[in-house]
């Protein structure tokens, strides 16, 4: 938008000074894209379960402002502080700003008693990680197998 200003000497009408400038409309400020949410109504995992490589854990999500060009990722922080991905396999690499699924975690290593998950809205065009939520489930280990009763109909061996 472009604008004049003139200084005026109202009492003999003279214009002591013009000047012609441009103004230029503030940018629109978008909100920040976030994670808003990042549940499991996991409780524990089981340790013979991830060494098994069987261990699956529902997750719950959502992300608003999320631009085009943004994904979700879901990993598992090792206690080293890598982080590797506990996607399942799926067609469509997409993954919708809100929704359910689940993650297979990994085995953190003996006299580990917890594992992170993490999701992470990342923008893949541009390599930058707008927002990461974790969460933090402890692992159990399954009882040990016990013998309670033994019995016998031998009356001699």
């Amino acid at each position: 938008m472009i604008k004049r200003l003139c200084i005026v000497l109202l009492v003999a009408s003279l214009v002591l000074s013009a000047g012609i400038g441009v103004l230029q409309a503030a940018p629109t400020l978008q909100p920040a894209p976030q994670i808003t949410t990042f549940t499991s109504p996991t409780t524990a995992v089981d340790r013979t379960a991830l060494a098994n490589r069987t261990a699956r854990i529902p997750v719950s999500w959502a992300a608003v402002n999320r631009p085009n060009t943004a994904n979700l990722v879901f990993e598992q922080v090792m206690p080293s502080g890598q982080a590797v991905n506990v996607e399942l396999p799926r067609q469509n690499a997409y993954v919708p700003s809100s929704g359910n699924g689940v993650v297979a975690p990994l085995d953190p290593g003996a006299g580990v008693n917890e594992i992170h998950i993490r999701v992470s809205l990342v923008d893949v065009i541009q390599v930058q990680t707008y927002d990461q939520h974790e969460i933090v489930i402890p692992i159990t280990a399954a009882p040990a197998p016990v013998i309670t009763t033994f019995s016998t109909s031998a009356s001699s061996v």
